[in-house]
Order: structure tokens, then sequence, then C-alpha cells
């Protein structure tokens, strides 16, 4: 696993997934690798193919953070924010301590005009990112 991730680090996608494939052999149960997976292919450019990996590490731990994170935000990149909401508001139930997922989330609040709780989840982000900030209120 940590061959296929400095692989990943280093832009070689194509190593990366032999490593990684091979180490999804030996612990197949193990989540953290179809997620790595799923960064590879998403790098590659290769969305399904990504999901695919997302949805597997999900499979094996639905509160897998990173995973639910990298599926949300997918998603709501191709503009699908009913789809993103479930993984992100899963995200914030998995991590509530989590600025990117809080973060997400208000972005896909913010399109579905849920405006209260855009707010609420955008603070809450910043809150956790810099708790030094202050708000104006």
């Amino acid at each position: 696993m940590t061959k296929g991730l400095e692989a990943l680090r280093a832009g070689k996608f194509d190593e990366a997934v032999k490593h990684l494939g091979a180490a999804q052999n030996m612990a197949p149960k193990e989540a953290e690798i179809p997620s790595l997976l799923g960064m590879v292919y998403e790098k590659k450019g290769d969305t399904a193919a990504a999901r695919r990996y997302w949805d597997q590490a999900i499979q094996l731990d639905p509160k897998h953070l990173a995973s639910l994170l990298a599926y949300g935000d997918s998603l709501l990149r191709q503009k699908d924010v009913a789809g993103a909401r479930k993984y992100l508001d899963k995200a914030v139930e998995a991590g509530p301590n989590s600025w990117r997922a809080h973060s997400l989330l208000a972005a896909a609040l913010l399109q579905q005009n849920s405006y209260v709780e855009t707010v609420s989840h955008a603070e809450r982000a910043i809150d956790i990112a810099n708790p030094r900030l202050t708000r104006r209120g």
C-alpha cells in the first residue's frame, strides 16, 4: 500500500494501480485501499472507475470518511447535488469534526437554496478549520 501511495503522489498512476491492486489482494477487507484506487482513477480521468472503488470502500466501511467525501465531491462537481447530498450528509455524520465535510455539504445546500443550513455548515467548517477566527455577527 505504501508503494502505491508513493506512486500516486509521484503521479505514476499505472504503477500506483499495480501496487494498490496487489495490496487489495493481500487485504481485501481494508477500505483504505479501494479508496486510494478511487483517487488514482479520478486523477487518471476515469470518474466511473473512481466511483466504483469509492463505493467498494464504503461497502467495506460505511463511515469511511475519505471515500464519502471523494464520492460526494465528485457528484457535486458533476452538478448531481441530490446524489452528492447522500454522501455528504453521511460524511458529516461520520466526521462531525471534519471542516471539509461541512464545507462540501454547505456548497451542496447552497445549490439547493437551503440558506439557513448552508450558513450553519459553513460556519461550522470555519470554526473547525480555524477556531481562533472570529466571525462577524
